[in-house]
C-alpha cells in the first residue's frame, strides 16, 4: 500500500517536470522565433508552477518517509548526509559543465550572466549559478537543513516551524521586495512556505482527516478557476499570491489521488523517476534544440517541436540518471 502511494507521488514529481520543461521551452520558442499566441503564453506561465508542486511534493515526501520510519529512525546527520548525496552528486557535474561552458560562450543561453564558481558548486545563494534552475535546489537544501530538527525531536521542529513562518510573513508583510536577493531574503522567501504546505499536508493525512467531498471539489474549482483566470490575464494583484494557489491546489490534488485507486501510466513513473535528472539537464538541452531550428511560425510546429523537446530531454534525463543518480550516487552512498 505504502508503494502504491509512493507511486502516484512519483508520477506527481514526473508531471511537475515536465511543466518546467514545457515552460523553459516555451519561453526559448517565443525568445528566438516570432510566435505571437495567448495559449502558448498562458501554457508558459503555467509551467514555471511546476517549481511550486514541486516545493510542496518535497515537503509531503519528507514528512510522510519520516513518519514510516518513526519507529526505527535515523540519526539527523545521516539524514542530512543522504540529502545532501541525493542532491550535490547528480548537481555537480552539469554545474560543473555549464559553469565552464558559459565561461567561453556567455551568450548561448537567452542572456549573459555575471556566473559564480562558489554558487555553482555550493548551491550557496549569495551568487547566479551556472544551473539556471539551481535556485530551486539552494531552497531545498535549506528545507533539509531545517528539516533535520525532526529527527532530534518533532517538538523541536514545530517551534522552529512557527518561528520560520512568522519570520517569513513579517519579511513579506514589511520588507516585500527589499530582501529578495539577500541572504535575509532567501532564508525567509515566501517559497519556503510550500514546503511547509507539504509538510501540514502530510500531517493533516497522517491523523487521518480529510476533506469532504462538497467542499473539496468547491476549493479545487475555485482555485483552479483563480489560477487560470489570473494566468491568462497575467494579473499578479499580490506578490505571491498565484504560487499560493498554486501550492494550495497541489495539496488538494495529493489528498484526493494519494488514497485513489488510480494507477499511474507507465510514463509519468518512468518521468517521475528520473524528475531531477530532467530538472538538472533539461535547460541546456532544450536551448540548444530551439537555435538549432528554422524560424517557426505555426503553431502546430511550435507543439510538435515541444514534443521532441519533450522526447530528447526525457531520453537525456535517463543516460543521466544511470550515470549519476543510478550508479556514482549509489557507490558514494556505499563507501559513505
Amino acid at each position: 500500500m505504502a508503494s502504491d502511494k509512493l507511486h502516484v507521488l512519483q508520477s506527481f514529481r514526473g508531471i511537475a517536470a515536465s511543466m518546467v520543461v514545457v515552460h523553459h521551452a516555451l519561453n526559448t520558442l517565443l525568445y528566438y522565433h516570432p510566435i505571437r499566441s495567448s495559449f502558448l503564453l498562458f501554457l508558459c506561465h503555467l509551467g514555471k508552477y511546476g517549481v511550486d508542486f514541486f516545493f510542496v511534493l518535497s515537503g509531503f515526501i519528507l514528512t510522510y518517509a519520516f513518519a514510516q520510519k518513526k519507529q526505527n529512525p535515523v540519526p539527523w546527520h545521516r539524514f542530512l548526509l543522504a540529502r545532501f548525496i541525493r542532491v550535490y552528486v547528480p548537481f555537480l557535474p552539469i554545474s560543473i559543465a555549464l559553469y565552464f561552458f558559459y565561461t567561453y560562450y556567455p551568450h548561448f543561453s537567452n542572456g549573459s550572466r555575471d556566473l559564480s564558481l562558489w554558487t555553482s558548486l555550493t548551491l550557496s545563494p549569495s551568487g547566479k549559478p551556472a544551473l539556471s534552475v539551481a535556485w530551486t535546489l539552494s531552497h531545498e537544501i535549506l528545507f533539509y537543513l531545517l528539516f533535520s530538527v525532526m529527527y532530534i525531536g518533532e517538538k523541536y521542529w514545530k517551534i522552529l516551524c512557527t518561528l520560520w513562518i512568522i519570520g517569513i510573513g513579517m519579511v513579506y508583510v514589511v520588507f516585500h521586495h527589499s530582501t529578495k536577493n539577500t541572504f535575509f531574503g532567501f532564508v525567509f522567501s515566501p517559497y519556503n512556505v510550500e514546503f511547509l504546505v507539504g509538510y501540514g499536508t502530510a500531517k493533516f493525512y497522517l491523523q487521518g482527516k480529510s476533506i469532504a467531498k462538497e467542499i473539496y471539489l468547491a476549493l479545487l474549482v475555485l482555485i483552479f478557476s483563480l489560477i487560470v483566470f489570473l494566468l491568462w490575464n497575467q494579473w499578479y494583484p499580490v506578490r505571491f499570491f498565484t504560487n499560493f494557489l498554486v501550492a494550495i491546489m497541489s495539496a488538494l490534488l495529493i489528498l484526493k489521488f494519494i488514497n485513489s485507486t488510480w494507477t499511474p501510466p507507465r510514463i509519468l513513473l518512468f518521468s517521475g523517476m528520473i524528475s531531477y535528472s530532467i530538472y538538472l539537464i533539461h535547460n541546456p538541452v532544450q536551448i540548444f534544440i530551439v537555435r538549432l531550428l528554422p524560424e517557426i511560425h505555426s503553431l502546430i510546429l511550435v507543439f510538435i517541436v515541444l514534443l521532441l523537446i519533450l522526447f530528447v530531454v526525457h531520453l537525456m534525463a535517463w543516460i543521466y540518471y544511470q550515470i549519476f543518480e543510478n550508479s556514482v550516487t549509489n557507490q558514494i552512498k556505499k563507501r559513505v
